[in-house]
């Protein structure tokens, strides 16, 4: 591990408060502010500002024109409003002054070299301030570096016929989250708040009901502006605006600001050329995340983070990375990202944009990446660039051509391994670089199932699991949707029992009643049988049929198959049956239902996610590629026609459902138990043995399904009564 990250990986999480700078609560209702300010009777920047700044925790402004001499006009109280760590989120056109153009690239471009040699806190910022070490446009780097100010930038789109952002808004908070909103003509910039002649009105949320509608119908405005959603506009990070070379320079004092046509610019900004890596401005790490990332950090770098389907480990991987690029101060630094399939790789690369990353996606192919991945490697070692981020297969890694290209790098490296139970197999350790000298796991299973010396790989590479966030605690604090569970009882006929017993007669020939003796080529082929048979019970699909008539007109659903064949009522055509339930719901229901598999193209993969997650798509038919990884928060309601008996499965299933999403208020799961029929059930018959194993097997799904189901003692009743037929209770 770099000497330079020693020792300081512990300390990464974010300050509570400044307390040393800000003891007080902030209250705004503590000011008298005019309705309306207008020059003349008054100087707009202090009078208004001032005690704004003074009494608010939060300050957000949306404005044609801003410049960093806005801050000039109430200058201790802006620094003290920063020193406190308070924060502004600024909305402008790209149209800046020089200094600005500068100091905003230069906060993108070179964030870890400002953070690195600025002061350590906001509250030493404020003391040089004071000191009058530091001046506003030395310092606006480094605000934006440290995210007290947060910038996004508004297009209109036909900015080179003189159209722009130009209108002028904006809202204080304080720490009761009491609000003042504020409009009018003044544009975030001295001549707009000291030297032109303007006015801006005035709107509390405790003054009387017009006042308050005002001042609310303002801060939604600003709120939809920071989140991209204003029809005409687009709003897009600061980040982004430097990649694609939108910012511009404004000619001299006044031209700019006294028409609404900018004139031609004077400078145009060129893209950037390689990565940064910056947390995104409108996400702010949850507690969980914070804690995750603190403790891998007092692991010296190193460990498995085993966090609940859903609660974020993305991007508390990508906010931890950030904070060792910012560690090592702006020297070259390589983040390996592997996935085990490459629909998660896509995935991670879509999450790390929203960081300023463009991983090379390394898979289908090395002619796509192996050219682009050697240059760039080159690149990070002569220090061309200061950030390398590549997202692989797990498949890939293993390639020779790219570990090859992986033991070039020499740079400080971090590996990311998303669902790092996929790799403790002897050839996955083996495919991982050896030379990281920051190793991180994500799974929310990290313990392979019946694979003691796998999970011992794994923690002998990455670690030993360093942060522990379950489904009960993630639930508990609102990270995922609260679920009810529905145990859904399905019958073995009388030929699928004679067969059951016929294989599992063969099995104990084989294994002496021991069941986890899989070496054998025979016994694999016959518990395959076995579970391909229990998996597409006949009459798993008519009781699958009548639960959906509720379900008809309903969106966001997801169904689990097995990968057997099915035979389909009133006809002699068989199926597999995820074939078979697709056309039922689509032929017999009239819904929308779409298959994804395995053979399903990445293009359709996506192409189905979308139109799933509009609701253009009721349901979609899966087998087992939904089960890691992909993120679907829409999903409301699961059906698991089949199930392994391996916990990492039906886990991860579960994570599927709950994650978060507008106007989901709560999760269905209903889950299929292949049961005897009841004359197979009887006390002595010779054949209860098997069949209480059948069932038995099923049990520790449910088992840790009810455990946080809303409706878990109902769900328990309804499997009591199969157990205690079947002299299970005491396993239960």
């Amino acid at each position: 591990m770099p000497s330079s990250l020693q020792g300081g990986l512990e300390t990464w999480r974010r300050p509570q408060s400044f307390l040393k700078a800000d003891m007080t609560t902030r209250d705004l209702k503590t000011l008298r502010p005019s309705p309306s300010y207008r020059s003349g009777r008054h100087l707009i920047g202090p009078d208004f500002y001032c005690g704004m700044l003074q009494q608010s925790r939060l300050y957000c402004r949306a404005v044609g024109y801003f410049s960093s001499s806005a801050f000039g006009v109430a200058s201790t109280d802006f620094a003290d409003f920063f020193g406190a760590g308070c924060t502004m989120h600024l909305i402008c056109s790209p149209w800046l002054a020089y200094q600005d153009v500068d100091a905003f690239r230069t906060a993108i471009q070179h964030r870890a070299r400002v953070l690195k040699e600025g002061p350590t806190s906001p509250l030493r910022w404020l003391e040089r301030f004071h000191a009058g070490q530091t001046t506003w446009p030395d310092s606006l780097s480094w605000l934006i570096a440290r995210g007290l100010l947060k910038v996004k930038i508004a297009l209109v789109g036909r900015e080179d016929e003189g159209v722009l952002y130009h209108e002028k808004l904006g809202y204080f908070k304080d720490d009761l989250k009491q609000l003042i909103a504020y409009q009018g003509s003044a544009n975030e910039s001295k001549n707009g708040l000291m030297d032109n002649f303007e006015r801006i009105e005035v709107y509390a949320d405790w003054w009387d009901a017009s006042d308050r509608r005002r001042a609310h119908q303002l801060e939604l405005h600003f709120d939809q502006l920071w989140s991209n959603q204003t029809d005409g506009l687009e709003v897009i990070s600061l980040r982004e605006a430097c990649q694609r070379g939108l910012l511009r320079v404004r000619p001299g004092k006044g031209s700019s600001e006294r028409h609404h046509k900018p004139p031609p610019s004077v400078s145009i900004d060129s893209p950037l050329l390689t990565e940064v890596l910056i947390p995104p401005q409108d996400m702010t790490p949850y507690r969980h995340q914070l804690e995750a990332i603190s403790a891998w950090g007092k692991a010296g770098g190193s460990g498995i983070l085993g966090m609940a389907t859903g609660s974020g480990k993305t991007f508390a991987a990508l906010t931890a990375a950030s904070r060792v690029h910012d560690r090592l101060g702006g020297k070259p630094f390589a983040l390996l990202i592997v996935a085990p399939f490459i629909h998660l790789v896509d995935q991670w690369c879509s999450e790390a944009q929203k960081f300023g990353l463009e991983p090379i996606r390394c898979a289908e192919g090395v002619h796509r990446w192996q050219s682009h991945l050697s240059s760039a490697v080159y690149a990070l070692n002569q220090g061309g660039r200061s950030v390398l981020s590549i997202a692989v297969t797990q498949r890939t890694l293993g390639s020779n051509t790219f570990q090859e290209e992986l033991s070039h790098i020499r740079q400080s490296l971090m590996v990311i391994a998303d669902e790092v139970h996929n790799y403790g197999t002897p050839r996955a350790l083996e495919s991982l670089p050896s030379h990281a000298q920051l190793r991180m796991g994500l799974s929310a299973t990290p313990e392979r199932w019946m694979d003691e010396d796998g999970t011992e790989g794994l923690k002998e590479y990455f670690g030993d699991v360093v942060y522990a966030y379950g489904l009960k605690e993630a639930i508990e604090d609102g990270v995922l949707t609260p679920y009810s569970y529905h145990p859904v009882l399905v019958e073995l006929d009388e030929g699928e029992v004679d067969t059951y017993l016929d294989l599992t007669r063969l099995l104990s020939r084989y294994m002496h009643f021991d069941e986890t003796d899989v070496d054998n080529e025979n016994v694999m082929k016959l518990l395959v049988r076995r579970a391909r048979l229990i998996a597409s019970a006949r009459s798993k699909l008519p009781k699958l049929r009548a639960l959906m008539e509720d379900h008809r007109h309903k969106s966001h659903i997801l169904v689990y198959c097995g990968d057997g064949q099915v035979e389909v009522a009133q006809s002699e055509e068989t199926l597999r049956q995820v074939s078979a339930v697709a056309q039922m719901l689509n032929r017999d229901l009239n819904m929308t239902a779409a298959i994804y598999t395995a053979e399903t193209s990445a293009r359709d993969r996506q192409t189905l996610l979308d139109n799933f997650a509009d609701g253009t798509i009721q349901a979609l038919v899966a087998i087992r590629c939904l089960d890691e990884g992909v993120d679907i928060p829409e999903t409301h309601t699961a059906f698991l026609l089949a199930s392994s008996t391996n916990p990492k499965q039906f886990v991860q299933r579960r994570g599927r459902v709950l994650r978060r999403s507008p106007h989901k208020k709560q999760a269905e799961i209903h889950d299929f138990f292949v049961v005897p029929p009841c004359d197979e059930i009887q006390p002595g018959d010779t054949n209860l043995p098997v069949m209480r194993r059948l069932f038995k097997r099923q049990l520790d799904r449910a088992d840790e399904f009810t455990k946080l189901a809303k409706n878990g003692p109902v769900a328990r009743q309804v499997l009591m009564e199969v157990a205690e037929r079947l002299d299970l209770v005491g396993h239960w």
